[in-house]
């Protein structure tokens, strides 16, 4: 039976928030007019959401199909931005190991807010029922047969943290709990291990053999409330009810009692309720759980009234189970009135999903193509469902609706799908723009120019060295600018048998392999059913997304704060897909976050060696054998810096001769400078802009003119500034006085040795291309810096000293 709903709901609908596209992981809003619930939170969700204006402030309630990257991927981030937003309670529901996985983020963050997770057992299907909505929850193994028999637990992950005065830098006294945006607590070395070096044709040690777990996955059953009848007060007069209160405490769904001690049953008086609608949310992850889904005894119980009443399947599949003859049939068994929406890799509808970033880019080709190299969109493939079936089956889209109430509206809805972008209306943008035109043709004209200061860049004009940006925003994903990753391309080394372009990461926040996957593609050759974006360069197109990652050598993470390493897991849950497998991925990264990543692997058998950055300070630290024999480097150390415990920047020098720094997040730091003096490409955080000094001392980063004095003092060659604060989406307040050897990056950007000499230059055209949010950012920046300055004043200064060694909190 339905659910009793005191105030039925004016308006009930499905929305599609990701499907299968590389940039987004399967996700569904469900909507009423005062709730929303969530079924699964991948990668890229929170920036869908940002750019969409998809309303969150109401959700309370998430569900979990499994708990893997491409379910929970982007949880995290997403718990602390509802915790950012007010939110003082979520409430998780999924299968084991839901709460192990909770219980690992911990070294890492910390919501704040109460987070409640429910692990679902196999006593009781009914996991959550409130006015609008009951959800019953079925687990299936891989197995085939029913998962063990256990009770659903409970547990409460994160609470509320209390008020605590401000510690100052220099204090000895433990510091705050790690949020986004504050200090890190995790300094604790106990999990790392030894480092053993690494040759490419050795297997790197692990302290433990890692298993792949029976992994539990989850169906899921809705049902919307009962819609009561219609109050028919006739009804009521003859039977001998007065007008007045209690004709409403009836049409409310009360019992009342007459003066001459009669009672009256709501039903007496009452049309017939219509019963709510049920929708299914299927996931059947590979053909190991097809028989423990599709033989569940829930889809023939007379009892769970479902046999033609389930308008919608949501079907979360790869290719071969949804054209499995066993799957098809099951299909077929909901009716003709079912509809079924097909979130499948290589079917889904697979326009670009970040489309402001897609138009930016299109614009910037304009400036230079080779370093904004345009992203394309494929044609979608047709669906292969042979007929009748074929009609009662609609594509996943990003942002289509599915209307669930009122009942006689139910269906489709694809009046906010995502079409594709318009090359010529961003261009038509660009013929508006006073000067933009002329500063290009200057731009490109100065290509040949040399200044006497860069004849050192000279001697590296043909290294095959590529930086990509892949996302220079700071804290959380914004419409044009994705959190930090930076890939570095190395050249072609031979790696056991085989020939790769190597690479390397320099962070990875949330999303970095959707950034991967819209610059470089699915290539022809690896037969990806999901090669949906084709770059006009044919060199990236050649390369494709498969052959990225399997050059993937070594991931290098700067600190614990979340929108630094998020996205790890879904590059080790991709890279762990091809075949034939890859040697474990080296991971450089604080201690804190092996716990994290040792939950992935145990979940999902995504091979890794963990090597503690606290043991990488100094040149000769055993890294020497695996940065010269796989990437191709004579030097590879941290040097501790200024953010949170356990924050590092990074030194790198090429076995061709050049030097490489990255910052990581820090204030000004002396002792980076010191390792990285005469480095070639120094690429430092810029999170605010300079008049939002203090600012920038209350939270450890660095303005736009210390990390371009940072690298004067450096005597770095060029000097690339990244992680903006998201106060600035398309473009950071810059002083021009400084674009001789300064530039700033961009999501997609891609710079080669060759690009260098003139890459300063671009910063003009940038400018002129963002005019309105250069002159509204510097008005409002200004303000900004007044008021902070002022409340700054009232309390007692900073003192913001180096670190004497990794992990103090200063």
């Amino acid at each position: 039976g339905g659910i009793k709903s005191e105030l039925p709901p004016m308006k009930a609908l499905l929305q599609i928030l990701g499907t299968e596209t590389g940039d987004t992981s399967p996700g569904l809003l469900v909507f009423f007019d005062q709730k929303r619930y969530l079924f699964n939170v991948g990668e890229g969700c929170q920036r869908f959401c940002t750019e969409y204006k998809v309303r969150l402030g109401k959700v309370e309630h998430i569900f979990f199909s499994g708990v893997n990257a491409e379910m929970v991927g982007g949880l995290p981030g997403m718990l602390l931005t509802l915790a950012d937003m007010g939110h003082t309670e979520v409430n998780l529901y999924g299968p084991s190991p839901m709460r192990k996985y909770l219980h690992s983020t911990k070294s890492f963050m910390r919501a704040n807010m109460n987070v409640f997770a429910t692990e679902v057992g196999t006593d009781s299907p009914l996991i959550f029922q409130d006015e609008n909505l009951g959800v019953w929850a079925y687990p299936l193994s891989r197995s085939g047969d029913m998962p063990a028999a256990r009770e659903s637990v409970r547990e409460t992950i994160f609470t509320p943290r209390p008020p605590q005065p401000p510690v100052p830098p220099s204090s000895s006294s433990p510091s705050p709990a790690p949020v986004l945006n504050d200090a890190c607590t995790h300094d604790d070395h106990a999990h790392a291990e030894p480092y053993v070096d690494l040759s490419p044709d050795v297997p790197p040690p692990t302290k433990r053999q890692r298993h792949n777990c029976q992994q539990i996955v989850c169906c899921y059953i809705c049902k919307t409330a009962d819609i009561p009848g219609k109050f028919d007060p006739k009804r009521a007069l003859a039977l001998g009810v007065p007008k007045g209160p209690l004709f409403g405490r009836l049409s409310r769904g009360e019992t009342v009692t007459l003066p001459n001690g009669q009672s009256i049953e709501p039903l007496q008086v009452m049309d017939p309720p219509t019963k709510g609608a049920v929708f299914v949310v299927a996931y059947c992850p590979d053909i190991g759980y097809l028989h423990s889904l599709i033989n569940h005894q829930v889809w023939s119980d007379p009892a769970q009234g479902l046999g033609h009443d389930v308008l919608c399947v949501v079907h979360i599949t790869p290719t071969e189970v949804l054209h499995h003859p066993e799957y098809l049939s099951w299909m077929n068994q909901f009716g003709e009135s079912t509809s079924h929406i097909i979130m499948t890799r290589g079917f889904v509808k697979r326009n670009l999903a970040f489309q402001a970033a897609g138009s930016s880019q299109i614009k910037l080709n304009r400036i230079h193509k080779d370093i904004f190299p345009l992203l394309q969109e494929v044609p979608n493939q047709p669906l292969q469902i042979a007929q009748p079936l074929l009609g009662r089956c609609v594509l996943a889209e990003n942002l289509l609706r599915f209307k669930i109430a009122p009942i006689q509206s139910a269906g489709v809805d694809t009046e906010e799908c995502l079409g594709m972008i318009r090359t010529e209306d961003a261009l038509a943008e660009l013929s508006q723009l006073e000067g933009f035109e002329e500063a290009v043709a200057e731009l490109h004209s100065s290509f040949e120019q040399k200044h006497p200061e860069d004849e050192r860049l000279l001697c590296h004009q043909t290294d095959p060295l590529e930086v990509i940006f892949l996302g220079t925003g700071s804290m959380m994903p914004s419409k044009y600018r994705n959190v930090t990753a930076n890939y570095l391309r190395l050249g072609r080394r031979v790696i056991g048998d085989q020939e790769l372009t190597v690479g390397m990461l320099l962070d990875a926040g949330e999303g970095t392999y959707g950034q991967l996957v819209r610059m470089f593609g699915y290539s022809q050759a690896n037969n990806d059913p999901m090669q949906q974006f084709s770059n006009t360069d044919t060199k990236l197109a050649e390369d494709g997304i498969a052959e990225v990652l399997r050059g993937l050598q070594c991931v290098w993470i700067s600190h614990l704060h979340a929108d630094h390493h998020l996205g790890l897991p879904k590059i080790l849950h991709e890279r762990s897909k091809l075949q034939p497998p890859p040697p474990p991925l080296t991971v450089i990264a604080p201690a804190g976050l092996q716990p994290w990543l040792e939950m992935y692997n145990d979940i999902e058998s995504a091979p890794f060696h963990f090597v503690a950055c606290h043991s990488v300070i100094k040149p000769r630290n055993g890294l020497e054998l695996f940065a010269k024999t796989v990437l191709g480097l004579t030097e590879l150390f941290n040097v501790p810096v200024i953010h949170c415990p356990d924050s590092y920047g990074l030194i790198i020098r090429h076995e061709r001769g050049w030097k490489l720094v990255y910052s990581g997040d820090t204030r000004p730091s002396s002792k980076l400078i010191q390792a990285g003096l005469d480095t070639t490409i120094l690429i430092h955080e810029a999170t605010f802009e300079d008049s939002m000094a203090a600012e920038a001392i209350q939270k450890r980063h660095s303005t736009t003119k210390e990390a371009i004095q940072s690298g004067i003092d450096m005597r770095a060659q060029r000097i690339i500034l990244t992680h903006f604060s998201q106060r600035y989406p398309k473009v950071p307040v810059f002083d021009a006085n400084y674009t001789h050897y300064t530039s700033i990056a961009f999501d997609l950007m891609r710079i080669r040795f060759s690009d260098l000499l003139w890459l300063p230059r671009i910063v003009k055209p940038i400018q002129l291309l963002f005019v309105d949010a250069v002159e509204d950012l510097t008005a409002a920046g200004q303000k900004k810096a007044d008021q902070l300055r002022r409340k700054l004043e009232s309390s007692a200064s900073m003192d913001v000293s180096e670190p004497a060694s990794h992990g103090t909190v200063l």
